[in-house]
């Protein structure tokens, strides 16, 4: 009997308390007010079509056969050299190079009771003919064996036409030096295969060589 009685206090598990529950509660509607909104796109005009830029090759490291029969190698270690002298070479943006030779430096000695001079360097030896100034010096005009006159002045300088060098005396009162400064002012070609440069002997040329034989 007590079972019987706790079976009719049970609900019937067939029956959803929760959907009863649910359709007792009615959903409220909701009315939504959307307001459009506008957007504003901004066109952007095409990319603007980019220039070519000239690359310049930096070759001037190697072998060069200069205009005049030097053969010269520029060298990484920021030398160049002509077979026997080197000298150090520095870039100055946008293809120039410079190059700054030891001077070119003659020995002259004076004869005939110093009215004329014998000048010894690496290209052979020449002579000249004084036009003015104390036999006991090295000081004055002298005309050489080429045509040109030279003047040598009281402070070192000495010049031929647009040439500038200097002069100092060496042991022996007819002894003398005189030295050339070399600087070579080169620009490299843009395809790295040639050059072009001047100093103050002249201009010149050269063209880059696969050895330096």
């Amino acid at each position: 009997m007590k079972n019987a009685q706790i079976e009719k206090t049970v609900p019937s598990l067939g029956a959803s308390p929760v959907s009863e529950l649910d359709a007792a509660v009615e959903e409220p509607e909701v009315e939504v007010n959307v307001t459009p909104v506008k957007v504003s796109i901004k066109s952007v005009p095409e990319t603007e079509a980019v220039q070519p830029v000239a690359v310049f090759k930096n070759d001037f490291v190697g072998c060069w056969a200069w205009s005049n029969g030097a053969m010269i190698t520029v060298k990484k270690n920021g030398y160049a050299t002509n077979g026997f002298a080197p000298g150090p070479w520095v870039t100055q943006g946008n293809q120039q190079y410079r190059i700054e030779w030891p001077d070119l430096v003659s020995s002259v000695n004076l004869a005939a009771g110093g009215t004329k001079m014998i000048e010894k360097n690496l290209f052979g030896e020449s002579g000249g003919q004084r036009v003015s100034g104390a036999t006991t010096g090295f000081s004055g005009s002298w005309l050489l064996d080429n045509g040109a006159t030279a003047h040598a002045d009281s402070n070192g300088n000495y010049t031929i036409g647009p040439l500038q060098g200097t002069w100092r005396s060496e042991s022996g009162s007819n002894r003398f030096e005189i030295a050339w400064p070399l600087v070579d002012q080169i620009t490299l070609a843009t395809d790295g295969t040639s050059l072009s440069g001047a100093n103050q002997f002249g201009r010149f040329t050269a063209t880059k060589r696969a050895s330096c034989k």
